[in-house]
């Protein structure tokens, strides 16, 4: 339950400094694909691992400018898996990233960028008449690029690992994801 609360309580204080910061420099808005290849913990389980393809968007995010290298990046992504047996798996990702781009923002060259992230993830399964519902908190980081396609529209790639933290209901869990996407770029007001 700590651990739950330290996250709302991270993503509300760098949320509350974003939105002060919006009006003050640009904003980017964007969609992301990805795959995400996840390892469970567990030896007694034979550390189980699957793989999420998410075609077309795995991600929503809106990243705002702190300053022209520096950008905070509320995420939400929803994925829902059902069946024709009502089975059903309905997973919740409300994230923050803290992005660092190298280069000059108004050089029309591409950007390399690093990223912290943290967030957490509720996740249902429901199995006909049973179901269980988890909350986790998720920590990582990694790298991308951003590269100008035509005006404000910019493709961006990364690359990251997240670490999900062992509840009382829910393993630890590894997660590689590799994402592409497009952004859409808001100048300075």
């Amino acid at each position: 339950m700590r651990s739950i609360l330290l996250g709302i309580g991270m993503m509300v204080l760098f949320v509350g400094g974003a939105r002060r910061a919006a009006g003050q420099t640009g904003v980017e808005f964007g969609v992301d694909a990805a795959y995400e290849r996840v390892s469970a913990s567990s030896e007694a389980l034979g550390n189980p691992t699957f793989s999420i393809f998410a075609l077309p968007m795995q991600t929503v995010r809106v990243g705002f400018y702190l300053q022209d290298a520096v950008s905070v990046e509320p995420r939400f992504g929803f994925t829902r898996i059902s069946s024709e047996d009502g089975s059903s798996n309905t997973q919740v990702r409300a994230s923050l990233a803290g992005l660092y781009l190298l280069g000059q923002a108004d050089g029309g060259d591409p950007r390399l960028f690093l990223s912290l992230v943290t967030g957490l993830d509720y996740g249902k399964v429901a199995l006909e008449k049973a179901d269980a519902s988890v909350v986790q908190l998720r920590a990582g980081g990694g790298a991308g690029i951003h590269l100008p396609v035509r005006g404000r529209l910019l493709f961006r790639s990364s690359a990251e690992y997240h670490r999900s933290f062992e509840s009382r209901k829910a393993l630890a869990a590894s997660h590689i994801i590799i994402a592409v996407g497009f952004s859409f770029t808001f100048p300075r007001s």
